[in-house]
C-alpha cells in the first residue's frame, strides 16, 4: 500500500473509525511479521504485494514498535509519525 494508497484510507471516516477501535498487534497479519516481510508490506514489494489494510497496517504498526523505522529511509520514520499523530496507530506503551 503506497503512501497515497495510506492517505486515502485516512479520508474515510467509516474505516478509519474501525481501525482507531481495532488493536493491530491482535491480529494474525501483525504476528507472523519480521522486520523484512513488515517492510514488504508496508512498502508493497515482493511479498508485501496485494497485502489487506489489516496487514499494511500491522506492518505499520510493527514498524513503529520495534523502532526500525530508526535504521530505514526517512520514509518510515515520517509515516509512522503521521499515522500515530492520526490515530491509525498506536504508541508503544
Amino acid at each position: 500500500m503506497s503512501t497515497e494508497a495510506i492517505q486515502s484510507l485516512k479520508g474515510r471516516n467509516k474505516i478509519f473509525n474501525i481501525w482507531t477501535m481495532r488493536n493491530l498487534r491482535t491480529t494474525k497479519a501483525y504476528k507472523e511479521l519480521t522486520p523484512y516481510l513488515a517492510c514488504a508490506r508496508a512498502e508493497g514489494f515482493c511479498e508485501g504485494e496485494g497485502a489487506s489494510e489489516t496487514e499494511v497496517l500491522s506492518a505499520w504498526q510493527y514498524i513503529a514498535d520495534t523502532g526500525i523505522w530508526r535504521s530505514l529511509q526517512g520514509f518510515y520514520g515520517r509515516t509512522v509519525a503521521s499515522l500515530i499523530e492520526d490515530g491509525i496507530i498506536k504508541t508503544k506503551k
